[in-house]
C-alpha cells in the first residue's frame, strides 16, 4: 500500500527477528529503494530484551509497538514522559574549557582542570566523565522542572482513559506511576559520534604519536581551525567510526556506557530516567550552536545523524564496517538507536542485489544490532 501511494505517512516499520521470511525483508527493501525512506527495520531481539531487563513481563515485552519514530512502547502500559535532546558535543567543549561554555558566555560545568594537565589519556577522560555526569545531572533537574510543569499544566483526562489503571486508580496518567517500568526517556543524544571521533583524534595526535599538545588544539579550536589548517587536516584522518577500526570504536563503546548510566542515574517521580538515541533532525539545529570540534568540524558544520550512523564521508570501508562497528556499542542500554545508510541506486539493480542487502542487514539486527 505504501508503495502505491507513496505517502511518508504513517510511518512504517518492520520487525526482523530469526523466522523473519526472506520475501518480506526483500519487499521492505523494494520500498526502501523508492527512496520513500521507509520501512524502518528494527530488531525484535533488542527492543524484547531492553523491555525484559526493566522488569516487563515477556508476554507485554513482544507486544511492543513504536511511538514517533523508533521509542519503545508498551500499548496501555508505558507512556514517554519528559523527552529532550543533549548536544554532546557541547558536553566536550565545556569540559575541554574547564566548565565554561563558550555558546553560552557562561559557567556551565565544573572545575576538573585545564586538559593540558592531564598527562594520560586515562586521566583526561577520567576527569571528561566527571564532568559529564555533572552536566548530565542539571540536565537530570531540568528533566524533573518540565515534568513537574506537564503534571499541573497539561494533565490529559482521554489520554489517560487508554492506560491501564488510570481509570481504575482515579488518577490522570501524569499523576501516577506505571508498574513494572514507566518509560522515563530524560534525553535522546545528538552529536554523540563527533564526540567520539573527537576523543580518538586526541588519542591519536596528542596521547600516543604526540605531534600536537593540547594547548594548541585549545587554541586552534577557539579560532575555528584559523592558521591550522595542516593540524586540523591530521585530526579529520584520525581514525573515525563506522570502519571496524577497535581504536576508535572501543572510545564510542565505552562513551555510550557511560552515557546511559549518566541518565539513569538521574532520579525522576515516576522511577529513574533512561537514554534514547534518536536525533530526528536535532543534528541540524544543533550544529548551529556548536562550535569548532576536534574531530576536524569548524565552527557551526553539520554534526552527524542518529546516534550510531558514523559521520558524513567518514565510512571508507563500505556497509559491512559500518555494521560491524555499530554492533560493537550495547544498544540494548537505549529504548531506540538510529543508523541511517544510504546506498545509490546503481547498487540495488537486481534481485540479488537486494538479497544481500538484506543478509547483511538481518545479520546486524540479530547480533547487537537495534535498527537500520
Amino acid at each position: 500500500a505504501s508503495r502505491e501511494t507513496m505517502l511518508p505517512n504513517h510511518t512504517i516499520s518492520v520487525r526482523i527477528h530469526e523466522g523473519t521470511p526472506d520475501l518480506l525483508l526483500k519487499k521492505s527493501l523494494e520500498l526502501v529503494k523508492t527512496g520513500l525512506g521507509m520501512p524502518a527495520l528494527v530488531s525484535d531481539k533488542e527492543y524484547i530484551d531492553f523491555f525484559l531487563a526493566h522488569g516487563v513481563p515477556l508476554k507485554d515485552a513482544r507486544n511492543y509497538a513504536l511511538s514517533g519514530c523508533l521509542d519503545g512502547n508498551i500499548p496501555g502500559k508505558t507512556r514517554i514522559a519528559g523527552g529532550g535532546f543533549v548536544g554532546n558535543m557541547q558536553l566536550l567543549d565545556i569540559f575541554l574549557h574547564n566548565g565554561y561554555s563558550r555558546f553560552g558566555a557562561h559557567m556551565a560545568g565544573i572545575k576538573t582542570g585545564e586538559p593540558w594537565e592531564f598527562e594520560t589519556f586515562d586521566q583526561f577522560m577520567e576527569a571528561f566523565y566527571k564532568q559529564h555526569k555533572y552536566l548530565i545531572s542539571r540536565l537530570g533537574q531540568i528533566n524533573d522542572i518540565n515534568l513537574a510543569a506537564n503534571r499541573k499544566f497539561n494533565q490529559d483526562p482521554f489520554f489517560s482513559g487508554l492506560m491501564e489503571g488510570c481509570l481504575e486508580d482515579g488518577k490522570e496518567l501524569t499523576n501516577r506511576k506505571f508498574e513494572p517500568f514507566d518509560n522515563i526517556i530524560m534525553v535522546s543524544m545528538c552529536g554523540a559520534i563527533n564526540v567520539c571521533d573527537a576523543l580518538a583524534a586526541i588519542k591519536y595526535f596528542i596521547y600516543d604519536k604526540k605531534k600536537y599538545t593540547m594547548r594548541a588544539l585549545i587554541d586552534a579550536l577557539d579560532h575555528n581551525w584559523e592558521g591550522y589548517e595542516q593540524m586540523r587536516r591530521d585530526f579529520k584522518k584520525a581514525p573515525k567510526y563506522g570502519n571496524n577500526d577497535d581504536y576508535v570504536d572501543s572510545i564510542v563503546a565505552d562513551y555510550y556506557r557511560h552515557f546511559a548510566q549518566d541518565i539513569e542515574a538521574c532520579p525522576t517521580p515516576y522511577g529513574n530516567s533512561i537514554a534514547a538515541g534518536i536525533s530526528i533532525t536535532i543534528h541540524q539545529m544543533e550544529a548551529k550552536r556548536t562550535y569548532a570540534s576536534a574531530d576536524g568540524r569548524l565552527d557551526l558544520e553539520i554534526l552527524s545523524d542518529g546516534s550510531t550512523s558514523p559521520e558524513h564521508g567518514c565510512d571508507t570501508h563500505g556497509p559491512l564496517a559500518v555494521f560491524a562497528s555499530a554492533m560493537k556499542i550495547k544498544q540494548s542500554l537505549y529504548n531506540a538507536t538510529l543508523l541511517n545508510m544510504k546506498f545509490h541506486p546503481m547498487a540495488l539493480k537486481t534481485d540479488d542485489d537486494l538479497m544481500k542487502l538484506a543478509s547483511a542487514t538481518k545479520t546486524y539486527l540479530l547480533n547487537g544490532g537495534k535498527q537500520v
